[in-house]
C-alpha cells in the first residue's frame, strides 16, 4: 500500500470513529510504589484495548506532576499508608482536574478507613485480593460514571455510608414510575444497562433513559447513592 492509500486510510477510519460517534480510549494513570505490583498492574489493564495508560509514579509528591501533565481521566491509587496521606492524596490528585475518576487498591478493609477515603472523593474501592477480570471491570464501571466497590466490601458500606455529595429529595421520592422502579431495583442489584435491556425486554437505549429520569427525579447521580435508596425504600434488601 503507498503512502497515499495509507493516507487516505486513516482519514476513512477517522470519519468512520466520528460517524459512530467512538469514543477515545480512557487515560489512566498508576500511582504505585512497588515496581512488581507496578509491572502487574500495567499487564492487565493492557489485556483489554479499551484503556491506555498514559503515565505511573512511585509517590505522592511525582504523582501530581504526573497527573497534572498526562490529564488523565482515571487514577489508580495504591494506599497503604496512613489515612491522612490517603485523604490528602486524593483531595490533591482532585485539585488538579476537576472531575477526575479516582479507584483506590488497598488490603485495609476496615470500615471507618474505606468510608473517610469515599468522602475525600474516590469513585472506587478495590481490594488488592480480588482477580484481574475484576479489576477490569472496577475500571469500566468508574468510567461509565458509577461507583465501584470489591464486592465483599458493598453490603457493609451501603448499611453505614451516606451517598457522597448526593442527598435524597424527598419531595421526589414517591415520583418513579413502575417501570423506573424496576429498572432502579434492577441497577442496584448491579446489573448493566444491557443485562437490564435484556431482563425487561427492551433496548438499552430506553433503559439509559430510564436511568437519566431516575437520577432526575431522586437527584441522586451515583450508583452507590441509587442502591442505598433502593434498600433503604424496600426495594432491595440484603
Amino acid at each position: 500500500m503507498n503512502a497515499g492509500l495509507r493516507l487516505l486510510k486513516k482519514i476513512d477510519i477517522f470519519s468512520q470513529s466520528k460517524q459512530f460517534g467512538m469514543s477515545p480510549k480512557p487515560k489512566i494513570f498508576l500511582i504505585e510504589e512497588l515496581p512488581i505490583m507496578l509491572s502487574g498492574l500495567q499487564a492487565i489493564l493492557q489485556s483489554n484495548d479499551q484503556f491506555e495508560i498514559v503515565g505511573s509514579a512511585p509517590n505522592r509528591s511525582e504523582a501530581l506532576e504526573g497527573v497534572r501533565t498526562t490529564k488523565p481521566d482515571i487514577v489508580l491509587v495504591d494506599l497503604s499508608g496512613s489515612i491522612t496521606t490517603g485523604v490528602a492524596t486524593l483531595k490533591n490528585i482532585q485539585k488538579e482536574i476537576t472531575g477526575i475518576k479516582i479507584l483506590v487498591l488497598s488490603m485495609q478493609t476496615e470500615e471507618p478507613y474505606i468510608i473517610k477515603l469515599i468522602r475525600a472523593g474516590a469513585h472506587g474501592y478495590f481490594l488488592k485480593n480480588s482477580t484481574p477480570t475484576e479489576l477490569l471491570f472496577a475500571v469500566e464501571t468508574i468510567n461509565r460514571g458509577e461507583a465501584y466497590f470489591s464486592p465483599a466490601l458493598s453490603k457493609m458500606l451501603l448499611r453505614r455510608l451516606s451517598p457522597v455529595k448526593e442527598k435524597i429529595n424527598k419531595n421526589r421520592t414517591d415520583k418513579l414510575s413502575p417501570r423506573e422502579t424496576e429498572v432502579l431495583k434492577l441497577i442496584a442489584e448491579g446489573l448493566s444497562n444491557k443485562k437490564i435491556a435484556d431482563r425487561l425486554y427492551i433496548t438499552v437505549r430506553t433503559v439509559e433513559t430510564h436511568r437519566e429520569r431516575i437520577i432526575r427525579k431522586l437527584n441522586i447521580h451515583n450508583t452507590a447513592g441509587l442502591t442505598k435508596y433502593a434498600a433503604s425504600k424496600g426495594i432491595i434488601s440484603f
